[in-house]
């Protein structure tokens, strides 16, 4: 289970990415055969550390641009509240 950081704007969730480098980091050692649970901004850090890649998953709607840019790799469910599978739920 990973939550997220406060954030409103994109400018916030930047600087809040930027942040978390090292959880990023982590996330992605852990390897896809750990399960994770996220939401709100912890979707861009699950995303971040490439493990939506190749995934459905959805996120808070203001995040839609900035994420949809940065990991086309993600098959994007903006209009579901959640999105969940075997070993990863958003």
């Amino acid at each position: 289970l990973m939550p997220g950081f406060w954030a409103g704007t994109p400018a916030q969730l930047a600087q809040g990415l930027a942040a978390q480098r090292p959880l990023q980091q982590a996330v992605r050692a852990l390897g896809r055969s750990v399960p994770l649970w996220t939401w709100c901004t912890g979707v861009a850090i699950a995303a971040g550390a490439g493990r939506l890649d190749g995934e459905a998953a959805t996120g808070t709607w203001w995040m839609a641009p900035a994420l949809e840019r940065a990991h086309p790799k993600v098959h994007w469910q903006w209009q579901d509240s959640m999105v969940s599978g075997l070993r990863l739920a958003t």
